[in-house]
């Protein structure tokens, strides 16, 4: 069975149980999520801080997941919580990656992100002095079985790179990670906004980093979307880049490696994927404005066609009464420039061989085999289910949605992942903005 997954995730809670009263959490921003089997995890995050609260941060240390196990409607997601254990988190933590790997594909790697000691805040004073970076470690690995986080301890070979959030990272097939940009700024113990363009490898079985020299190299840049090509090369879609350290950033044109016959805006806040066929990805949302108003970008659903040099757009065309609003950080927003001040807890699911909106998860759903975007073939017995799920909760402007995007392609064609059990994933996330130094950097 090959299941394709998207999730766009916006979640909040301090959980004193293993399931929530209402059956979902409350929101969050900048939460890392990766999916394990039928399982789709989250972890940390940003709580919903009001304009009228001086404190600037409320960052989450906890775990839980969404089961996939079994058939469930949007209006009812069942989520589980694992915090109250060895499930949580060292740090406060948001704006990393989190990616799947290890032999048995059941740990999860999180990489680079803002973090704080929530043990040495006082919640109590009317404003906080906040020790970002808690520490320098860059990699956190977290064990679904027995459900436990480690360090990385002696023996690593090379020099890490400093601590950044917002990257741009994959994973082989082969266990090497290749994590390329990202920046610091406040919110990361720098005074002074940085994007980078270094790219690094780090090997998970070697336990070794090393440095990546290679020609042509693009601008510094964060926020881009990272896809693993099935020839093994990595592009990279939207986001935003910069001229010279403390300088402005710039939204980069989606044109950068592909062409388009229609026009299409340059975005933050967009998510991209792999279709199970390798033939092309499908991107979603963004906005083309991340200050105080967030505006809608057009076309909202992108596919780029992968098949051939060079690549190329079209607009993706879906249907069904359960059409999510335009999303950007996945924070909701309407057409032209808005605020987004609202709350909600809605759940989106695209079913990708039907290109329709739904209202219910069905594993080993199999219909519309022949529909272009996902493509899929049926090989002998095998189910193709590919599903976008989105959940999506808008916020005051300053608490950007989380962007995830997971793949789950079981028996996946280019044998990124052997176990049949699981999948493939491709993770992006935003930050969060909340104090009004931060004011003209809202990604």
């Amino acid at each position: 069975m090959r299941i394709f997954l998207i999730s766009f995730i916006f979640l909040s809670a301090i959980f004193q149980i293993c399931c929530f009263p209402d059956g979902r959490p409350e929101g969050r921003g900048g939460q890392e999520s990766v999916q394990v089997k039928e399982k789709l995890y989250f972890m940390g995050g940003s709580r919903l801080v009001p304009f009228s609260n001086p404190k600037k941060y409320n960052l989450s240390d906890e775990v839980f997941y969404l089961d996939l196990s079994s058939q469930f409607d949007i209006e009812n997601p069942p989520f589980i919580d694992l915090t109250n254990g060895t499930s949580r988190m060292f740090y406060g933590n948001e704006k990393g990656t989190a990616i799947l790997g290890g032999s048995d594909q059941s740990t999860i790697y999180l990489i680079g992100g803002t973090q704080v000691n929530l043990t040495t805040i006082n919640w109590n004073l009317s404003t906080q002095l906040i020790n970002w970076n808690a520490t320098d470690q860059f990699i956190y690995i977290y064990k679904t079985v027995p459900k436990v986080w480690t360090k990385l301890g002696q023996g690593v070979k090379g020099i890490q790179p400093s601590r950044r959030r917002s990257t741009s990272t994959v994973i082989k097939p082969n266990g090497t990670i290749y994590i390329f940009g990202g920046r610091v700024e406040l919110d990361m113990a720098s005074n002074t906004l940085i994007l980078y363009n270094d790219l690094y490898q780090f090997d998970t079985i070697l336990l070794s980093w090393n440095p990546i020299i290679a020609p042509n190299k693009p601008s510094p840049r964060s926020h881009s979307a990272a896809i693993l090509l099935p020839n093994g090369k990595i592009i990279y879609i939207g986001g935003v880049s910069q001229d010279a350290p403390g300088s402005q950033t710039n939204l980069i044109n989606m044109t950068e490696t592909a062409i388009s016959s229609i026009s299409i805006q340059p975005r933050v806040g967009h998510t991209a994927v792999l279709t199970p066929d390798n033939s092309s990805i499908i991107i979603m949302g963004g906005t083309s404005s991340y200050e105080l108003n967030q505006t809608t970008v057009y076309p909202s659903f992108l596919k780029l066609d992968i098949q051939s040099e060079p690549f190329q757009y079209s607009e993706l065309n879906t249907s069904g009464i359960n059409k999510p609003p335009p999303l950007s950080f996945h924070r909701n927003i309407t057409n032209d420039i808005t605020d987004s001040n609202e709350t909600s807890s809605n759940v989106y699911l695209l079913y990708i061989p039907c290109l329709t909106w739904e209202s219910t998860f069905i594993p080993g759903r199999s219909d519309c085999q022949n529909n272009s975007a996902g493509n899929g073939s049926n090989h002998g017995n095998e189910n193709n289910l590919k599903t976008i799920i989105g959940c999506s909760i808008t916020a005051f402007v300053f608490c950007s949605f989380i962007v995830t995007a997971i793949v789950l392609c079981i028996l996946h064609k280019n044998g990124k992942f052997k176990d049949k059990n699981l999948g493939c994933f491709k993770i992006g996330r935003s930050g969060i903005v909340k104090n009004n130094e931060q004011l003209e950097q809202l990604e």
